[in-house]
């Protein structure tokens, strides 16, 4: 099927093959067998195997020790009409798709959602209403037999059986199409097709939810400029690096005028994580107040009408040729699936990964910064981090694992203790919040939800400084320790890690004397050190000029030294000044300004590549790339960039934050307390990236005071 004209026709194939029969999944085909006997291939790329259910491996188990002669049905357990398993004497009940309610599969009922809810209803109010009690078999061996035949949690004899009330069926069809099979006799009612059936559809679906709210669909994003062919090749080719904050400020303060089609730049954007993360609050994703999906934004959304986007890895870059080295793995989906079988899944990927080469004119390089351990051992292996969503993922998945591990009833003292002792590497933000938000965890669900593990649970910060928060104002710092001292999270400041061991952490003092820390969750937030990609291309640029060792040095105008003006960074990767002492802090506020004022640069000033002098020509590649042999050089009038620092947040825990605003006058300098908090969860949400984020995420901080944080592990 084609819908539109011309070459921006958006095209979708699609084909039903019914009344066939799958004989076999190969690599890249499946092998069809039609009502007629012919047999026909169909090749794919994706395959998805939707075909129905088989029994569970634990309800397998179970059918084997029960009576052969009263268990026959190969999908699963049948159960009587108050859905008891038969032949378990009325212990074990059984519902949901692991259940069969009839003797044969045409009086069954289907392994629907709709008949396990009304199932779980049933049993509910089953349990509700009858005080249902073991009664043990009597000891006397003649009564053995008649003692086998009778349950031993018999139910009354006024319980009602189990009746199932069909309501009706539903399915999307796409482009806005959907049906609905309705429970009426009258014709014209039994069935809803087309646009209504499709809302309909969304509806329930968001009605049934139990209290989550659905999000439509977003609509697909317009075609953006291509990134190769005559329309390209007239213009000055901008590759932006990295999906992060500073790449994704760049973006959204472009000038359409500049980037779109009509203007003189052409932008492609690599990076291997095709959205925005708003790292701010990973750790309240951790605490689980915030849902990950809600602080994230597609790429390729915030790329439309801008440019292109290429969902890949930059592995090498030649500073000299301007070329860019690009990776795209193998589907990492697939490649995890490995051990769930399959030929997808069992295919060598290694052979599967796809190298191509992108030229640009300008760089802009925004990749960031990977976790520093200072080459301590064990941090890698022992240690979980918190830079991606795949680590706020890992980590409060690992949490709730945690807890419900200490819940098990065979679980002792002490090793509950330490599977609920967490310890926090760093007294930075990043650390002081993860502390607040376990704290909060605790405090509210935690005690709530597992109130015999809740007195166990014990927090631990260590930092090497002597204070919290080191680069805010002092009495920030004394605000932030004296609320965790207050809190009972125990404060280890002054401190050096010299090694992580599994269950410990051993520490130094400053006195010299040695200890160790036990622990059942480590989590490692101390700061930052430079990406491979910016190593790889820091050795590749004049070493005299590249003296930093946190990352790529830059001038006032961003520009990498050493690039000819053709690179500039951004970002956690950019060292803005010639010492330690000048350069600025690699925080999202640095990134964020740095990324508006390289939009404003380019957006107002045409600039393009000046190729140096060919080699017969007289002139010198320095003379005709221009002054100071810049290949893209700036208007001398071109301002620099100049970092306004507009304060500092962190949340302490306990409905208490702290703002360390820019401001001379003493009592307006420091927000604390309740009202520090507020205007943290405040400004977290203005600052994020789109209205579709913030409405997601002050939806999840009232879903959170409400009903509580999500402690599932998914």
């Amino acid at each position: 099927m084609q819908a539109g004209a011309g070459s921006g026709a958006w095209h979708n194939t699609s084909c039903c093959i019914a009344c066939c029969r799958v004989t076999a999944v190969n690599e890249d085909s499946i092998d069809l067998e039609l009502k007629d006997a012919t047999k026909q291939s169909l090749p794919f790329g994706t395959c998805i195997w939707a075909a129905g259910v088989g029994m569970h491996p634990l309800v397998a188990g179970l059918k084997e020790k029960l009576p052969a002669e009263l268990q026959t049905s190969r999908r699963g357990l049948l159960v009587d009409e108050h859905l008891r398993v038969v032949g378990s004497q009325g212990t074990i009940y059984c519902l949901g798709d692991a259940a069969v309610t009839g003797a044969t599969p045409q009086t069954a009922l289907p392994p629907t959602a709709q008949v396990a809810r009304q199932e779980g209803e049933y049993l509910a109010a089953l349990f509700s209403k009858n005080k249902l009690a073991l009664v043990e078999p009597s000891s006397d061996g003649s009564e053995e037999e008649e003692a086998a035949d009778a349950d031993l949690v018999p139910l009354p004899k006024r319980a009602k059986p189990f009746r199932y009330f069909h309501l009706g069926s539903l399915a999307y069809l796409g482009s806005h199409r959907g049906v609905m099979d309705l429970p009426f006799k009258t014709p014209f009612l039994k069935t809803l097709r087309g646009y209504l059936g499709a809302q309909t559809w969304r509806f329930l679906e968001t009605y049934m939810q139990d209290r989550t709210a659905v999000m439509e669909p977003e609509a697909p994003p317009a075609p953006t400029l291509p990134a190769e062919g005559p329309t390209a090749a007239r213009k000055t080719r901008v590759v932006v690096l990295g999906s992060g904050w500073g790449a994704v400020s760049f973006i959204k303060n472009l000038d359409p005028a500049a980037f779109g089609e009509g203007g003189g730049y052409e932008l492609v954007l690599v990076s291997p994580r095709n959205y925005m993360l708003f790292t701010p609050l990973l750790p309240s994703a951790v605490g689980g107040v915030v849902s990950e999906n809600s602080i994230v934004e597609s790429i390729r959304t915030l790329m439309q009408g801008k440019g292109t986007y290429y969902e890949a890895r930059a592995s090498d870059i030649d500073p000299e040729k301007r070329v860019l080295t690009c990776k795209k793995e193998f589907c990492e989906v697939c490649a995890a699936r490995k051990s769930q079988g399959g030929s997808l899944a069992s295919h060598d990927h290694s052979e599967e990964e796809h190298t191509f080469q992108l030229s640009y004119d300008i760089l802009l390089c925004s990749v960031g910064a990977v976790n520093a351990t200072f080459g301590i051992k064990g941090v890698q292996d022992h240690c979980f981090f918190l830079k991606s969503m795949e680590d706020a993922q890992q980590l409060r998945r690992h949490i709730s694992k945690a807890l419900e591990h200490a819940a098990l009833p065979d679980v002792t003292p002490e090793n509950r203790r330490k599977l609920l002792s967490f310890v926090v590497v760093g007294g930075g933000p990043t650390g002081v919040e993860v502390a607040a938000e376990l704290y909060d965890l605790v405090k509210e669900d935690v005690a709530r939800k597992f109130p015999s593990i809740a007195e166990d649970v014990g927090i631990t910060l260590i930092d090497g400084m002597d204070s919290l928060l080191n680069s805010y104002h002092t009495e920030i710092q004394s605000y932030a320790g004296e609320t965790f001292r207050h809190n009972g999270i125990h404060l280890r400041l002054g401190t050096r890690v010299t090694e992580v061991r599994e269950g410990e952490v051993l520490v130094e003092h400053k006195d010299g004397g040695r200890d160790s820390v036990p622990f059942g969750t480590c989590v490692w937030a101390t700061g930052i050190a430079m990406h491979p990609l910016v190593a790889l291309l820091k050795e590749r640029l004049p070493a005299d000029v590249q003296t930093s060792r946190r990352g790529l040095l830059v001038d006032q105008h961003l520009r990498v030294r050493g690039s000819q003006g053709t690179i500039y960074c951004l970002g956690d990767a950019a060292v803005t000044g010639d010492s330690p002492a000048t350069a600025l802090p690699p925080t999202a506020q640095v990134a964020r300004q740095e990324g508006q004022y390289l939009a404003a640069l380019l957006s107002k000033q045409r600039l393009a590549l000046v190729e140096p002098a060919a080699a017969g020509e007289a002139a010198t590649g320095a003379q005709a790339a221009g002054e100071g042999g810049e290949l893209v050089p700036l208007p001398r009038a071109t301002k620099p960039f100049g970092y306004m620092h507009l304060g500092s947040l962190a949340y302490l825990g306990d409905s208490k934050g702290a703002m360390d605003l820019p401001i001379k006058t003493p009592f307006l300098k420091t927000l604390r307390g309740y009202l520090g908090a507020q205007a943290w969860r405040t400004l977290e949400t203005l600052l994020q990236v789109s209205p579709r984020t913030r409405w997601l995420v002050a939806h999840d901080w009232v879903r959170a005071s409400v009903f509580g944080r999500n402690l599932s592990d998914i």
